[in-house]
């Protein structure tokens, strides 16, 4: 590989690593009971960010906090890196490994201004990602051996304020504005060594690269939605998402190649640094595409069901090309007490990547959640209700379980020998292989606090 391919390498094994569209987390009480598809039937403080209608459905104020409080995440790359001779698999070796996190995902506040109006604001940690994938080849009997590590981060957290409008007393409306702050951190090191004995000495050969692309993005985000009651309990959503507008953009590249050969007056070295810094200024770009939420649902007495499409429409930023892609998310609970409410949900989270896109790994979540809401209300004295004008304040809490199943593609590390034995110092015998299959479980512990008042 002569140093402009290389170079080259260092860009493609600096690239983002995406898991689905980036949807992580449910967003709130509602949302953990219906699997997300909440844009049609909702009510809650959620509903800042699914679909800012449903707040002119408020009847009191409403605070409203939850978190991931654990997620498992296993992975099982099968294989991360090779080594390679003469276009042949010499040996391999798979990847295991098992995470956890916690992830405070949601505080929102409702203030009901009217009997027609609400408006709210709140933080929602849409994204959080962080995983290692380490694994290393030796071969002592061949004196080789190639090691590779990649980290990932990427954190994405929206701050925004929004009202609903019951414009009819069969129609709402809403809309939302906010920002968005999101970092990403990808660091990757991979060398392969070769040692032989030589004459009276030992002699090793060696070549690597290593990378790391540091990204910082804060955007304005734009969200208007509709809700509308016709006949018969039935419920429709429409939200309009985005475009997201760059207001400030940082990405900066360190990345190094290194070629070492032994040579009859002594080691041949070449070391190729790279270093990038780019920044960006407000309006100078759209960072993520178009975003159509349809949605139908149905309340009846006891119970609610909702069944929804996101449509996120193609979007290209240059080196990262988006095709058009789909979610579907499914939802229904049932009022099992006068206090406790049952929800379950089926959801997806595809990637939407393109075939030409660069990203290490591609994945489509397909997942099943379940969540138990239960209010506690407590009654205010007389002079309470006075300052408040509401007979009680309700507590309620959400417990729930979201469980998601992710496959795709991951791009393999190789290690190349017949260039790690070629003397020509700008050849770097480390390069991307083809894709092969990477599989994800997901498995978490929803918690979530309300109080209306």
């Amino acid at each position: 590989m002569r140093f402009p391919l290389a170079c080259a390498l260092v860009l493609v094994l600096a690239a983002d690593v995406r898991a689905g569209n980036g949807d992580s987390f449910f967003q709130g009480n509602e949302a953990a009971l219906l699997g997300g598809a909440v844009a049609s039937i909702g009510t809650g403080p959620d509903l800042l960010y699914y679909n800012p209608a449903g707040l002119a459905l408020n009847t009191r104020h409403r605070l409203e906090l939850s978190g991931q409080l654990f997620e498992l995440q296993v992975r099982r790359l099968d294989p991360l890196i090779r080594l390679v001779e003469g276009g042949g698999i010499v040996d391999q070796v798979n990847h295991r490994a098992v995470d956890y996190q916690t992830v405070p995902s949601a505080l929102s506040y409702v203030y009901r201004l009217s009997e027609r109006v609400s408006a709210g604001a709140g933080v929602f940690v849409i994204r959080q990602s962080s995983f290692d994938l380490r694994a290393a080849l030796e071969d002592p009997a061949e004196d080789r051996s190639l090691v590779a590590r990649a980290n990932f981060e990427a954190d994405r957290t929206y701050f925004t304020a929004g009202f609903g409008w019951a414009a009819l007393p069969w129609l709402r409306v809403g809309m939302n504005a906010g920002i968005s702050y999101q970092t990403t951190v990808n660091t990757q090191r991979s060398v392969l060594e070769l040692s032989g004995r030589g004459p009276g000495e030992l002699r090793t050969t060696a070549g690597g690269v290593y990378s790391e692309l540091d990204i910082t993005e804060i955007a304005a985000d734009f969200t208007v939605g509709l809700q509308a009651d016709l006949p018969a309990g039935v419920k429709l959503g429409l939200v309009l998402r985005g475009p997201r507008l760059r207001i400030h953009e940082d990405v900066v590249l360190d990345a190094a190649l290194f070629d070492i050969q032994p040579g009859p007056a002594g080691d041949v070295a070449a070391y190729f640094p790279v270093r990038g810094e780019v920044g960006n200024a407000l309006g100078s770009v759209w960072t993520a595409p178009f975003e159509t939420v349809l949605s139908v649902g149905w309340v009846g007495e006891d119970v609610r069901v909702s069944a929804e499409a996101d449509l996120i429409h193609a979007h290209d930023r240059g080196l990262v090309e988006r095709d058009f892609t789909w979610n579907v998310r499914v939802g229904a609970a049932f009022r099992v007490s006068e206090r406790a409410e049952l929800g379950v949900g089926l959801f997806t989270d595809r990637d939407d990547e393109s075939e030409e896109g660069n990203d290490l790994v591609d994945l489509d979540f397909y997942g099943v959640s379940t969540g138990l809401t239960f209010d506690s209300p407590v009654e205010l004295a007389g002079a309470d209700l006075e300052t408040t004008g509401g007979r009680r304040l309700v507590f309620r809490t959400t417990v729930g379980l979201r469980y998601a199943f992710g496959t795709g593609e991951l791009n393999t590390i190789d290690g190349i020998l017949e260039q790690a034995r070629d003397s020509d110092p700008m050849t770097v015998p480390i390069a991307g292989g083809p894709d092969r299959r990477v599989v994800f479980h997901e498995a978490g512990v929803y918690l979530g606090s309300g109080l209306d008042f």
